[in-house]
């Protein structure tokens, strides 16, 4: 029959290898080199009019009474009188997110004539 001695330095020995085959294949993971992903590798390029449709969250074929009802939308959500009661830093973001609605809805209605 065994001692409890030689059990205690068995159990250590299985602990101690197992912990050592988990830091190895941590550090060996943070030693991989990173490959670019497929968005880094190829710079998608985008039009003027997809950036725009992508502020407003309009999908393309671009439809005018969308692109109108998606304008009217976020402004009510980000127009600067509506978030009058939030704090300093909301309230700078939501008019820069303002001023690209209207930049975005002003070239949708040049290209589409949206009264």
């Amino acid at each position: 029959m065994a001692e409890y001695s030689d059990v205690f330095l068995w159990t250590v020995i299985v602990l101690a290898f197992i912990g050592g085959y988990g830091i190895v294949s941590f550090l060996a993971s943070k030693m991989k080199p990173e490959t670019p992903s497929k968005r880094e590798a190829e710079p998608e390029t985008v039009t003027e009019e997809q950036r725009y449709a992508r502020i407003l969250g309009v999908a393309e074929p671009i439809v005018p009474s969308e692109v109108r009802r998606a304008y009217r939308n976020l402004l009510a959500k980000y127009h600067p009188d509506k978030i009058d009661h939030l704090d300093e830093e909301f309230k700078q973001t939501a008019a820069q997110k303002a001023k690209e609605l209207a930049q975005a809805y002003e070239y949708f209605q040049r290209k589409y004539g949206i009264t």
